[in-house]
Order: structure tokens, then sequence, then C-alpha cells
């Protein structure tokens, strides 16, 4: 995988990206924390207990946000290939959850436009086994 430019487009909209990992099953905190330790991860806690997420771990832990002010950080593309160097070497298969999010932040009055998604990115995102979740909200 190489990062690739991504094109800037005009306004003020802003990008955050960063990986969301939930542990499945049985597998202990502190293990998870072992394993994504070569990825700087930080371990997160829901305050939300109960319905409608009552099946959603509560502790998850997340990669550095990356922010870019135009599209999907350049630098994100190379998070995930140093995550696909990690997690493809290790017997991940249902012992967690990987979710990529791409969260767009609109300057009032802007209008939303979709996220550009380039190969490298989508081969990272499937070499790690991902899900994509692509938010675009106003700032507030």
């Amino acid at each position: 995988f190489r990062p690739e430019a991504v094109v800037a487009y005009g306004g003020d909209m802003r990008t955050v990206c960063y990986l969301r990992i939930e542990r499945l099953g049985e597998m202990d905190a502190e293990e998870v924390d072992s394993m994504l330790a070569p990825l700087s991860v930080e371990r997160k806690r829901r305050k939300h207990v109960g319905m409608p997420i009552q099946t959603v771990p509560l502790e998850y832990w997340v990669t550095r946000r990356l922010e870019s002010e135009c599209d999907v950080a350049p630098g994100f593309v190379h998070e995930f290939t140093r995550a696909a160097d990690v997690l493809r070497d290790r017997d991940w298969a249902g012992k967690i959850s990987i979710t990529a999010v791409v969260a767009r932040y609109l300057a009032e009055g802007e209008m939303p436009t979709g996220p550009y998604l380039n190969r490298s990115l989508i081969a990272a995102l499937a070499a790690i086994d991902a899900d994509l979740d692509v938010d675009v909200v106003p700032e507030l």
C-alpha cells in the first residue's frame, strides 16, 4: 500500500479519521491492550448502558485521530497500512471488530460532499477486515 495525495475541495469542512476497535466475546481487555500496543491505541468506555446499544461492548479502543481540512487525510492510508501490518500477523479472527471512522464536519451553510476513498484506503480496509462508518455532521 502506498499513501496517495488527496485532492482538496473548497469550503471550511474538516475531516477526522480514526480506527475504532471493539473486542468480541470473552477476550480480556488487558489482552487487547497488549495485542494493540504497537498501534498506540487509547482504551475508552461508553457512557451509555442499555437500550438501544445493549449488545455493543462498553469498552473500545481508538487510534489517534487524524484531521484534514479537505478529504480523508492522506496519513490515514498510512495508519491503515500500519494497522494492517500489525493485525494480519496475529490470530484476530472472531476476537475483535475494526471500524474505520470518517467524520466530516461542515461549517454553517456549507453543502455536504461525499468523501473520496482512494484504492489504497479501500485495500487497507480490506486487509484488516474493517467496516467503514462515514458521518457528515454540522460543526458545533
